[in-house]
């Protein structure tokens, strides 16, 4: 693939990805003004990072898969963001969600896994030359991808309400003993794969040369300020509790059980989803 061919893709990729993004989010202030939250600009600066650096990186190194992810990352918030905003914007409505919107909605529930989980496992263990360290550690990106894969699919097709959505049926939904075994085995797939990529990522900056050093501190500035503002995200979501337009989907993820009811601990205060979902705001 020729260079201008790869920027043209890339370009086209990312104004794809903030335009989903964008549209998504005035989607939902049109249908609720107090819907806005600060959160809302926090996805859009998010989608405009990685479809920035994807951009970059993709249009001059064409066979570097950090670009790439970066762009994939980009639209998987731009379509969390159109997908939202349609289930919420049909559940206003009297008519039928419909077999879409439920697929939407399910999306909307899993979609973190694209968007978190995978700049967790895959840029860490390939940055930043888009290649692994060496051959011994294709063994981490096999775990990184099963994991995550085996949780997207065992999420999806569970039969307890969504949380975000419990009014919205779930089209992939399937009653079945095998998906909280499943589910807790690609759980733990996927942190072997997410420590493992820390690992390489250590290992990789102690033999690079001083650029690389630099580029990998960037990384690590980066992944500090994620750190460090996804716990106080958890803590503003339990002082404010319903006050709260928002709250990261990821503190809900695991706390849906095959009963069909959502109960959640964090700390001294348990949550359920009579308490904690919104049918008529995602965030």
């Amino acid at each position: 693939m020729s260079s201008g061919v790869s920027a043209w893709i890339a370009r086209s990729l990312a104004a794809l990805a903030v335009v989903m993004s964008i549209g998504g989010a005035v989607a939902y202030w049109s249908a609720d003004a107090q819907a806005f939250v600060a959160a809302d600009l926090a996805y859009l600066a998010q989608c405009a990072a990685f479809a920035i650096v994807g951009t970059l990186i993709a249009s001059s190194h064409t066979r570097n898969a950090i670009g790439w992810i970066c762009l994939g990352v980009a639209l998987s918030v731009g379509l969390d963001a159109t997908s939202g905003a349609l289930v919420s914007l049909r559940l206003q409505s009297d008519a039928d969600p419909g077999a879409l919107v439920g697929a939407a909605a399910v999306y909307y529930e899993v979609s973190f896994l694209a968007y978190v989980m995978v700049p967790a496992t895959f840029l860490l263990l390939l940055f930043p030359n888009g290649r692994l360290l060496s051959r011994r550690w294709g063994w981490v990106a096999c775990c990184a991808a099963a994991g995550i894969l085996g949780v997207l699919v065992t999420s999806a097709a569970s039969p307890a309400p969504l949380s975000e959505f419990p009014s919205v049926a779930n089209p992939f939904a399937i009653d079945s003993p095998l998906l909280e075994p499943l589910e807790i085995v690609s759980t733990l797939v996927m942190f072997v794969g997410i420590f493992g990529s820390v690992a390489s990522l250590v290992v990789r900056f102690r033999r690079a040369d001083r650029r690389q050093r630099e580029q990998i501190k960037w990384l690590a500035t980066a992944g500090a300020i994620l750190a460090v503002t996804a716990p106080i995200d958890a803590a503003l979501a339990d002082v404010l509790g319903d006050a709260s337009t928002w709250q990261p989907r990821w503190r809900s993820w695991g706390c849906r059980s095959r009963s069909g009811s959502r109960s959640c601990a964090t700390g001294s205060t348990t949550s359920t989803s009579s308490s904690t979902a919104r049918s008529s705001t995602a965030r």
